[in-house]
């Protein structure tokens, strides 16, 4: 146990997956805004981590300034990739968002080329191009108006994308030195913080809503933030960006799977496919990616 602490094999990344793709059953069950759900998932998020903060305590007393501004530009870079992301949704097709957000694991090699000068290998752009593809082919192949015509929705969905990017980048950087608890209980409160702003400034109300949709959220950011985000945030030390944001596309998969069990929704065949296509690229990643990064 101690040995898969401390090094974690990259599978575990699909474990975290599992409970963070349950973000669209939630959002069905809800009947608040997005802005809204959003915001008090951060805050139920920053409550549960307040464990963590207790036994970290003597850390967090020791963090240097340098280490919790980059937490606090990780809690705005997610802070911004939920309301652009969320907004887009509302502004352009559903098909068009997917697939530009999907963009976000090519912002990430973009982004590590240039801050760290690390140039995607081989498997690297293997792995981009398969599971990108693949998304491609899940939001394109629902029926839907596929069109690009949107286009502040479109722009606000390659916002979402590169602050996603750009949220994982910082993470990987941060927890070279800070420890995960720490560091998601931090960027939680900064990404509630920015939310709340967020929220004000688009007028939504923060209340009042039903003990249901609290309860939804509860669950939400159980699942979602805990189950998913502190998972990611504690294996991006160990095996990069990446590994993390390639991962965290076969979230529609099994989010297509959680919907045709939960509300008799049936996938169409090009999810199928374009699932077979997310699943080879990570499972080549993970296999052969470590080898090409040591």
């Amino acid at each position: 146990m101690k040995s898969i602490l401390k090094n974690p094999p990259a599978y575990v990344v699909f474990l975290a997956v599992v409970p963070s793709a349950t973000t669209v059953i939630w959002v069905r069950l809800s009947d608040a805004p997005s802005l809204a759900v959003a915001f008090w998932r951060m805050v139920f998020s920053v409550i549960l981590c307040i464990p963590l903060l207790i036994i970290e305590r003597r850390e967090l007393k020791n963090l240097k300034k340098k280490e919790v501004l980059l937490c606090a530009l990780s809690g705005f870079f997610l802070a911004l990739h939920f309301a652009t992301w969320l907004a887009a949704i509302n502004l352009t097709t559903v098909a068009a968002a997917a697939s530009l957000v999907a963009t976000a694991p090519i912002f990430v090699a973009i982004m590590n080329a240039i801050l760290f000068r690390k140039k995607p290998g081989k498997v690297i752009i293997l792995s981009l191009l398969a599971t990108i593809a693949g998304s491609i082919v899940i939001a394109f192949g629902g029926g839907g108006d596929a069109s690009l015509g949107a286009f502040d929705g479109n722009m606000l969905a390659v916002l979402g994308a590169i602050s996603a990017a750009a949220y994982f980048v910082t993470g990987s950087f941060v927890r070279k030195t800070v420890s995960s608890g720490i560091y998601v209980s931090i960027v939680f409160a900064i990404g509630a913080m920015f939310l709340a702003l967020f929220s004000i400034i688009a007028g939504v109300p923060f209340a009042p809503y039903s003990s249901n949709t609290f309860l939804v959220i509860f669950a939400m950011a159980l699942f979602c933030s805990i189950g998913g985000h502190v998972v990611f945030n504690w294996l991006i030390k160990y095996h990069g960006a990446m590994l993390i944001s390639l991962a965290v596309l076969s979230e529609p998969v099994l989010a297509s799977i959680y919907a045709f069990f939960l509300f008799s929704e049936v996938p169409p065949f090009t999810t199928a496919i374009g699932g077979a296509m997310i699943i080879t690229g990570l499972a080549y990643y993970t296999r052969k990616g470590q080898e090409e990064n040591a």
